[in-house]
């Protein structure tokens, strides 16, 4: 998936997903360019992030610190697309959040 920097609009960024992922299914596509324009353009900075830690009993809380980024260097291809985040808490219990 290409850097969604230049993706100006909500309609661009399905074109990009189906150039990327030309077999995927248009369901699929149509969801996966909703969940990367979400992260490009409707999370803000200073969104606070409720991450549930895999494996783990409790979840991380931070504020979104930055904007939208798109990490070409990144060897993993499913890392590429970021947030920064400040993390205040590492170590909360799901049991606190209701």
């Amino acid at each position: 998936m290409a850097d969604l920097s230049g993706a100006s609009t909500r309609k661009a960024v399905p074109n990009a997903v189906l150039a990327a992922v030309p077999e995927a299914k248009e369901q699929a596509a149509r969801n996966f360019a909703a969940q990367l324009w979400a992260l490009r353009e409707r999370i803000g900075v200073g969104d606070l992030v409720v991450m549930p830690l895999k494996g783990s009993p409790q979840v991380a809380l931070g504020r979104v610190s930055d904007r939208y980024r798109y990490l070409d260097a990144e060897s993993d291809s499913e890392r590429r697309h970021v947030r920064p985040v400040r993390w205040l808490v590492t170590d909360l219990p799901r049991t606190a959040i209701r």
